[in-house]
């Protein structure tokens, strides 16, 4: 088939790179506009624009997506694939797919609908998660679903790592959807919108943790903002007469009681025990704002922790 491919971080390169290898033949690619990065603020091309340029594919960014419209034209696509885009698509741009447009998004829909489905399913505490291929709509991830591939989020798994894995099973589901389409086979099922949840993106002050949530439920919250943002609290330390921001790096549950939430329990070379609102985390590495990252046992030696300190509930 003849594909315009609509994406734009590095997320949706394996299934651009799929679609290519399974002999589709890709039109064009549309993503978001370059943007201005770090701290010096260079402008940046979208990690799929850069892919797409380097297989000589046509690449369009337009600041409105309509804008592109005239263009995709002279394209003659028959399908648009949608993956991880970022950005509505209006109806007038929809209407020119000849087949039905496609979105493989990465949740069971209706759940975690929106920008980041995969850590919000880990901070909800989801064991299953996947690829909903879907018709695309004018609003936000509400078409009906064609084809679904279930994966399990193992205990451990943060959200970068998950991410990885649905990456990988994308473009699976994408040419089986495509095959669906080509024969005549596809059946689309309407998503009971009474059941959808929302997945806002993920921010920093998704990172803050609240000590009088179970420890489960903040090893689920560390999981779904790890490595970035990432979780973090504000520490009052007694011998320093200060208080220090911390990002959490590496944490695990214990099933020690606790009726003091926030508070140190333990401080032992193997790790920080702080205690919950249920049971207890036990932090393995930590990095005070502005510090390198440390083990435990160098932080609680150079900062002087004491069972007396806390973390300041806010």
């Amino acid at each position: 088939m003849r594909i315009l491919f609509i994406g734009t971080p590095d997320y949706a390169i394996p299934s651009l790179e799929g679609l290519i290898n399974a002999g589709h033949t890709i039109v064009g690619v549309l993503c978001q506009e370059d943007k201005p990065v770090g701290r010096k603020r260079i402008l940046t091309s979208p990690p799929i624009k850069i892919f797409a340029e380097s297989h000589h594919i046509p690449v369009l960014q337009p600041i409105k997506v309509s804008d592109a419209n005239q263009e995709i034209k002279t394209l003659h696509p028959d399908i648009f694939v949608v993956v991880a885009f970022g950005k509505l698509i209006p109806q007038s741009t929809l209407d020119l797919s000849v087949l039905p447009p496609i979105n493989a998004h990465a949740s069971l829909l209706p759940k975690f609908r929106g920008a980041a489905p995969a850590g919000r399913a880990i901070m909800a505490g989801e064991t299953k998660t996947g690829i909903s291929v879907m018709r695309v709509v004018k609003e936000l991830d509400a078409g009906p679903v064609m084809l679904v591939k279930e994966i399990d989020i193992l205990p451990n798994m943060t959200r970068f790592e998950l991410l990885d894995e649905l990456s990988k099973m994308s473009p699976i589901a994408l040419i089986d959807a495509l095959n669906l389409l080509h024969n005549n086979e596809a059946k689309f099922i309407e998503q009971n919108h009474n059941e959808y949840t929302y997945a806002p993106k993920i921010v920093r002050e998704d990172g803050a943790l609240n000590w009088h949530k179970t420890a489960d439920e903040l090893y689920n919250q560390f999981r779904g903002v790890s490595p970035f943002p990432g979780a973090f609290g504000k520490l009052h330390i007694t011998a320093k007469s200060t208080d220090i921001v911390v990002k959490i790096e590496e944490v695990e549950v214990v099933r020690q009681k606790s009726n003091k939430p926030g508070c140190i329990i333990k401080c032992e070379n193997s790790g920080i025990v702080v205690g919950c609102g249920k049971d207890s985390l036990k932090i393995l590495k930590l990095k005070p704002q502005g510090k390198r990252q440390m083990g435990a046992s160098d932080f609680i030696n150079g900062y002087r922790l004491a069972n007396t300190d806390y973390f300041i509930l806010e």
